[in-house]
């Protein structure tokens, strides 16, 4: 988990073990799966392909309307329609 350490939703147990916070979880459901069939032919035909993982990602995002919070701003600004911001800055 890169980065974690110096996450304030992290927390650090007396053992050394990195334990995350999870507030909630969001299911991955039919439309962010329609969603993610469809990104690799809208990415490769802009020629702005991102990783499978990645469009996982932006695919759970645009599905929820929500959103995306990363430090990689560069790569998910390929996908049209997602919402961005990053915290690190």
């Amino acid at each position: 988990l890169k980065g974690t350490e110096s996450n304030a939703a992290c927390l650090s147990s007396p053992d050394g073990e990195l334990h995350l916070r999870v507030e909630s979880a969001l299911s991955f459901g039919v439309e962010a799966t329609r969603i993610y069939g469809e990104l690799p032919t809208r990415l490769e035909r802009s020629g702005k392909p991102i990783g499978p993982l990645d469009q996982m990602i932006a695919a759970h995002a645009l599905s929820e309307n929500t959103v995306l919070v990363t430090n990689n701003i560069r790569e998910f600004q390929r996908v049209e329609g997602v919402m961005l911001e990053n915290w690190a800055t």
